[in-house]
């Protein structure tokens, strides 16, 4: 006995790891005693543990002189582990892979922003290979009941609803513009007015009326209202207007990169969001300006200015609108030639855009923002804006006929997968995934456990990362279980 207990002091680490060794190979708890009867296995490991240190492992006590036998341990809880192991790993499955409502999973990647197509602008090019983490991205654009709704909670007052700040306006015009009649200052917005006959198109105040008392509420000036078009896209909502409702639903405005990407729907260099043709098979796949611009609209897509969302169906990723309908706010300032200053980055991760806006068409304009996307008054003789490449820079302060906006929420993604399945496709195989998971970890407890030893301990646990890939930064489970060691 002694010189067990010699050995068992000189050599206790190599014996505390040998225990473990043990318990990794049997599943159960390392026990003293003689009326303990080990598997062969344990045995012959018990065996290399008495030709190291001298320990006997199972006849003899390597600590103490105890000899008598521990009396079996109580189960520790009255409800079977399996079942409460199966519980918690499905209540993890269904509540953290459940998508934020009303927005869809954008998976990032590489893709070429911008375009050289025939009819693409000069502040798309060139072609910049951009790289994006993955996001979410609402599915459709901001909706007037929606908007409503925070209005409503916050007593929100657009920038169209507040009186104009003349200080603040006369920083955008040329010096020495003198003072407007205050009949122009008061509460309003820039309203879309058709004009009678064709017009130059270089002159934009042909078809663009100031008009007192235009709002989100009154799109068209005080006499028009809402009701109708409570699924319409909000409108007459200024950048500042949108990064307000994004904060308070608890989200944010996209990159231009992260809208772009979206766009594309998982097609690379296409024209259009859905391909390469505008009506494939005859059929409108979004809202634009039919007829002559900006005199004759021929309303051949149904609709005289903005749709219902959803009304067209949706691009490879599940997102209404992302061509036409109206103009995307997007987070970024605006350059015409960003796409040429970041062909000089040796990469091109999560762009975020120039730390300042310029714009040498528009000298006296101090601050522009990026809108995307297009809208009904697009036509191809005019500016085909309802291409994913298509940009433009537009005073954060200005409220219009056809610009609203679509929130972002960021989430840890992964590179595009060579085949994508769609949101909804993906959601449902995960849980399935998750919950088999679930079954198995259960069942392989139930079958290690002994009756008359303590309970193997099954560790689970989730995490809320995104990627679809179970085991591997997945939002998903993850677990093994511990042997029987009595700690």
């Amino acid at each position: 006995m002694a010189e067990n207990q010699t050995a068992a002091k000189t050599g206790g680490k190599i014996v505390r790891r040998a225990r473990l060794e043990l318990a990794a190979q049997t599943g159960r708890r390392v026990v003293h005693g003689e009326n303990y009867r080990p598997p062969p296995s344990a045995k012959k490991s018990a065996q290399r543990v008495k030709n190291r240190t001298g320990a006997n492992f199972f006849n003899d006590s390597v600590t103490t002189s105890q000899t008598t036998s521990p009396k079996t341990p109580p189960h520790v809880t009255k409800t079977p582990l399996p079942l409460l192991a199966l519980v918690f790993a499905a209540a993890i499955a269904f509540a953290e892979t459940a998508k934020p409502p009303g927005m869809a999973w954008i998976p990032g990647g590489e893709f070429a922003m911008g375009s050289e197509l025939p009819g693409s602008q000069l502040n798309e090019k060139p072609v910049l290979k951009v790289t994006v983490d993955g996001f979410w991205l609402d599915e459709h654009d901001v909706t007037n009941a929606e908007f409503r709704k925070f209005a409503a909670a916050t007593g929100y007052k657009t920038t169209a609803e507040r009186p104009v700040d003349w200080e603040e306006l006369k920083k955008q015009l040329a010096p020495g513009t003198p003072k407007p009649a205050d009949e122009m200052l008061r509460p309003g917005s820039l309203v879309f007015t058709p004009s009678d006959d064709p017009v130059d198109l270089r002159e934009m105040n042909a078809w663009w009326r100031w008009t007192t008392g235009a709002n989100w509420q009154h799109p068209e000036g005080p006499k028009s209202k809402l009701d109708g078009r409570e699924q319409h896209p909000v409108v007459q909502v200024s950048w500042d207007d949108a990064v307000a409702y994004a904060r308070w639903a608890g989200k944010r405005l996209p990159t231009e990169a992260e809208w772009e990407i979206a766009a594309r729907g998982g097609l690379e260099g296409k024209r259009f969001a859905w391909g390469e043709e505008f009506k494939p098979g005859g059929k409108f796949m979004t809202n634009t300006w039919t007829g002559t611009f900006p005199d004759k609209n021929t309303q051949e897509d149904g609709f005289p200015g903005t749709s219902p969302v959803k009304t067209y169906p949706p691009n490879g990723y599940g997102l209404y609108d992302m061509g036409g309908n109206v103009w995307n706010w997007v987070s970024d300032f605006y350059r015409p030639d960003i796409h040429a200053r970041n062909k000089l980055e040796p990469s091109c991760h999560n762009p975020q855009g120039p730390k300042t806006s310029y714009n040498p068409g528009r000298p006296n304009q101090t601050e522009e923002r990026v809108t995307k996307g297009g809208s009904f008054l697009c036509h191809v003789d005019y500016c085909e804006s309802y291409r994913p490449a298509a940009r433009r820079g537009t005073p954060p302060d200005t409220g219009m006929s056809h610009t609203g906006f679509r929130c972002a929420l960021s989430g840890a993604g992964v590179s595009k997968p060579q085949d994508q399945p769609n949101n909804e496709t993906m959601k449902l195989t995960h849980r399935f995934r998750l919950i088999a998971l679930a079954l198995g970890l259960a069942l392989i407890s139930s079958a290690a456990q002994a009756v008359d030893k303590k309970p193997n301990i099954l560790v689970i646990w989730g995490d809320d990362i995104g990627n679809q890939n179970i085991s591997h930064n997945s939002r998903g489970l993850m677990g093994y279980q511990t042997p029987n060691i009595d700690r």
